[in-house]
C-alpha cells in the first residue's frame, strides 16, 4: 500500500530536482508522484536533523502534517522546536526510545500552505548511526474531487512508516551516508501522458494528452525546470484530449507538465497562484463534457475524522460524532478505494473503532460518512 523511495543525498539540489521533470511535454512517463519527504541528516557530535515536507500536489484540497516520531536511543536533548509545533508527550513509534513532535493545534484546520516543511533537531549520546524503518508521521488531508470512488468525510487522516537515519551503538552502524532522503507516496496517482504541443506560426496554443478517465488537470509551465508556474485548470475526456486556447502559452515557459487534480470534471477548485489568473483567458476544447463533481464539495461534507494511529490491536480510529447518529468508517487502499469498513452508532461527541490489520507496514488512510440518521428524543 505504500511506496517509499530512499536516496543518499550527495548533492541535495540534484536529487530534489528529479521529481520535477514528471510530465514534460514530449517526454516519457517518469517515476510516480509522491506527497511527502522525510530528509534525515547526521550533523556530528550526536546531533540529528529531520526535515519533514509536504509537496504542493493539486490533487489535495489541503494536506496537513500532524506529528513525527523517530526511533532514537540515548537521547540527550532536543534542539529548538519549530514554529507551530511542540515536543509530543506520546510517540507513535511502537517500542523503545524515540523523539516525537506534534502540531500545537489540530491538524484538520487546513492552514499549512504547501509546500510546507518543518525541521526538527535532537541529540543522542551515541555518535554512530544507521538507516532504520520505523519513523512515523501522521497527516490530515482532503481531496479536491473524485478518484476511483468518493471519499465523503471533511478530511481523511492517516499515518505512514518510513526509513530514517537513527543513532545506534558503534557495533550497529551500517555505513549509511550522513544524509538520507525518503519520499512517500500516500495515494498512487498516475501520470498523464502528454502526446504533443499544438503550435502554429504565432506560438504554442495547446497540447494533446491521454488519460483513461474524464479528468480535471492543472497545466504548469517552466523555463528552466527549476520553477513552475500554475497556468490554468483544464478538463480532459476519457482517452485522448486536445486542449487549445486563444492565448500563447510561450509567455509562461517552454516546458509544460500536467498534474491530475481529480477524476471527473469538477468545479470546486482552489484558486491558482495569487497574482496569476490567466485561466479566464483560456477556453477548453470543444469536445469537453459538461462539468460534474464526483464528490460533495468540502462545505457539504459533515463527518470529521479525528485520529488514526497504530495500536496494540491494529489501527485505532476516532471520529467526531453526534449522539444517536450512525456512521461508517472505512480504511482506504492506495488507489483510494475502500478496503475495510465498520459501522457504529454514536453515544457521545466522539467514537472509536479498531481495525485489526498489520499496523506498522503500510500507509493507512481513513475516511468516514454518516449513514442512517437515528436521533433519539
Amino acid at each position: 500500500m505504500v511506496t517509499c523511495t530512499t536516496a543518499a543525498v550527495m548533492k541535495k539540489r540534484t536529487i530534489l530536482f528529479l521529481p520535477l521533470v514528471l510530465l514534460l511535454a514530449l517526454a516519457e512517463t517518469s517515476q510516480a508522484r509522491y506527497q511527502v519527504e522525510l530528509e534525515s541528516t547526521y550533523l556530528g557530535e550526536g546531533w540529528f536533523r529531520y526535515r519533514l515536507r509536504s509537496i504542493d500536489d493539486p490533487f489535495f484540497l489541503f494536506f496537513d502534517l500532524a506529528s513525527l516520531g523517530v526511533p532514537f536511543v540515548n537521547r540527550v536533548e532536543y534542539g529548538p522546536t519549530p514554529s507551530g509545533w511542540r515536543i509530543a508527550s506520546n510517540s507513535l513509534v511502537s517500542s523503545g526510545e524515540s523523539v516525537s513532535w506534534e502540531v500545537e493545534e489540530s491538524p484538520w484546520v487546513a492552514d499549512q500552505l504547501r509546500p510546507y516543511e518543518r525541521t526538527f533537531l535532537a541529540r543522542s549520546a551515541e555518535t554512530h548511526f544507521k538507516t532504520q524503518l520505523g519513523a512515523v508521521f501522521t497527516m490530515s488531508l482532503a481531496t479536491v474531487g473524485g478518484y476511483h470512488g468518493p471519499a465523503t468525510s471533511i478530511n481523511i487522516v492517516g499515518y505512514a512508516t518510513c526509513n530514517a537515519l537513527v543513532p545506534c551503538a558503534s557495533s550497529e552502524a551500517d555505513g549509511s551516508p550522513t544524509n538520507l532522503l525518503t519520499t512517500i507516496q500516500i495515494i498512487d496517482l498516475p501520470d498523464v501522458q502528454i502526446l504533443g504541443l499544438v503550435r502554429d506560426a504565432a506560438g504554442t496554443h495547446g497540447l494533446s494528452f491521454r488519460y483513461d478517465e474524464a479528468s480535471t488537470l492543472r497545466l504548469e509551465a517552466s523555463r528552466g525546470l527549476d520553477r513552475w508556474s500554475n497556468v490554468a485548470y483544464l478538463y480532459g475526456v476519457a482517452g485522448v484530449t486536445t486542449w487549445t486556447t486563444n492565448v500563447s502559452l510561450d509567455a509562461y515557459g517552454n516546458y509544460f507538465r500536467l498534474a491530475l487534480v481529480a477524476e471527473g470534471q469538477v468545479t470546486n477548485l482552489p484558486p491558482l497562484d495569487p497574482g496569476l489568473s490567466p485561466a479566464t483567458a483560456f477556453s477548453a476544447a470543444a469536445n469537453n463534457a459538461p462539468s460534474v463533481s464526483l464528490v460533495p464539495p468540502p462545505s457539504s461534507r459533515t463527518v470529521r475524522v479525528l485520529r488514526c494511529a497504530p495500536s496494540a490491536e491494529g489501527v485505532e480510529v476516532s471520529i467526531a460524532t453526534q449522539p444517536g447518529h450512525t456512521y461508517e468508517v472505512s480504511l482506504l487502499g492506495k488507489d483510494a478505494t475502500v478496503v475495510q469498513s465498520q459501522s457504529l452508532v454514536a453515544a457521545g461527541e466522539a467514537a472509536a473503532v479498531v481495525f485489526k490489520i498489520p499496523a506498522r507496514s503500510d500507509v493507512v488512510r481513513v475516511a468516514a460518512r454518516e449513514t442512517t440518521l437515528m436521533v433519539f428524543e
